[in-house]
């Protein structure tokens, strides 16, 4: 089965572009390989790393090939290779609605690198609300999405004990029936997304809970101009934290190698 994807979007402020052919072939063992030899080294690796998120989900064992990869100079990121790959394989099986968020450490290492420097302009978020109510900070919030200046909306989400990141735009509110209505908007005071709005990120380190997997990330302390935030995943629910000490990260936190 063969299965591209184009990555193509441009606006006023920021700019993604990445393409890659995949052949996708029923094999004894799951594998993934590039062939195209033209693709710089760390391009070729977002490739790879891309290949592998999507490969122990599909039915069976599979050899994915990547055949073609495509970039841009200057508007090509290793997380736009990644999920253009990703999208690749889930066209050749005709599943193109398919999750593509990212959780391999090298991959939000990469992606998070890039966004250093730049201001947080705002964050949105989407929160569960019943019968005109909802939860505390940690436990009423769905997705928030980071806006930082020149730069795609980041959008995070967690499942199980992993962070997972992905580049993609707000949705629209929605309602649930009886189970109470999905808001999305700004964040605001005092939800603690809405303290570091307006502040330059200058640092970020990917971490993962004690008990998850090599490679995986579990949280990620963000360091702002003035403050500092853990925003993580624990057994599907969010962790936020406010200038955590160094003894609460040592508790449950390991920095990812």
């Amino acid at each position: 089965m063969r299965g591209s994807f184009r990555l193509a979007i441009q606006t006023s402020k920021w700019s993604r572009f990445a393409q890659v052919d995949v052949d996708v072939l029923p094999a004894a063992n799951d594998d993934v390989a590039v062939v195209d030899d033209s693709i710089r080294e760390d391009m070729r690796r977002a490739a790879l790393l891309g290949g592998r998120q999507v490969l122990h989900l599909l039915p069976g064992t599979n050899q994915i090939t990547i055949m073609r990869i495509t970039v841009s100079p200057v508007d090509t990121s290793v997380a736009d290779v990644a999920e253009a790959t990703a999208r690749a394989v889930w066209n050749a099986y005709g599943m193109p609605q398919h999750d593509v968020s990212l959780h391999d450490q090298w991959l939000v290492e990469h992606q998070l690198a890039e966004l250093r420097g730049r201001t947080l302009l705002a964050v949105t978020e989407a929160r569960h609300w019943f019968a005109g109510r909802r939860d505390d900070d940690a436990t009423s919030l769905i997705h928030p999405w980071f806006h930082l200046e020149n730069a795609a909306p980041i959008q995070l989400h967690v499942h199980g004990e992993d962070l997972m990141l992905s580049t993609a735009e707000p949705y629209t509110p929605y309602d649930m029936d009886e189970y109470g209505q999905i808001r999305v908007g700004p964040a605001q005071p005092p939800d603690l997304l809405a303290e570091v709005v307006g502040q330059r990120l200058r640092a970020t380190t990917p971490l993962r809970t004690q008990w998850a997997s090599e490679g995986r990330v579990g949280a990620i302390l963000m360091e702002f101009s003035s403050t500092r935030i853990l925003i993580g995943a624990s057994g599907d629910d969010w962790v936020l934290v406010d200038n955590p000490s160094p003894d609460y990260l040592a508790s449950r936190w390991d920095r990812c190698s």
